[in-house]
């Protein structure tokens, strides 16, 4: 009885060799091509706060990876939702995202934490063009 040994990461031209639990080939193991094409899913993205260093990957057939970067103002989500599949790691620290391993069509969503904000204050007479400042 065969089973399956390897997983292909890629799409492409691979060798299968027959494995059979009551043979044991001890010469050349019959081997033969066989045209393997992984089916390839779409990633989308809902960003709030953050964008994507560089060119943002729109697909995947079996891994994935990129880097989230926070805008000004805010910082790095501690977690980011990922669905569509197996595996997903994500660094808040580096904001580094790795997938693998999809099932389905991807989609990420990562909100930002808001560090600072700009607020305008209006100092009447202000003939003198004092600048005020204070802390929120």
């Amino acid at each position: 009885m065969a089973g399956v040994l390897y997983k292909p990461r890629t799409s492409g031209e691979y060798t299968v060799v027959a494995v059979d639990t009551d043979n044991v080939y001890l010469d050349s193991a019959p081997t033969q091509g066989i045209n393997i094409t992984l089916p390839s899913y779409t990633i989308s993205y809902s960003l709030t706060g953050v964008s994507v260093v560089g060119e943002a990957p729109t697909s995947i057939e079996y891994e994935a990876s990129f880097r989230l970067k926070a805008k000004s103002g805010y910082a790095l989500p501690q977690e980011i939702e990922v669905v569509g599949v197996e595996t997903s790691t994500y660094n808040n620290q580096t904001g580094d995202v790795f997938l693998q391993s999809p099932t389905s069509n991807v989609e990420i969503t990562a909100v930002a934490t808001v560090t600072t904000k700009a607020i305008k204050i209006d100092v009447p007479d202000n003939k003198k063009k004092k600048r005020y400042g204070f802390f929120v």
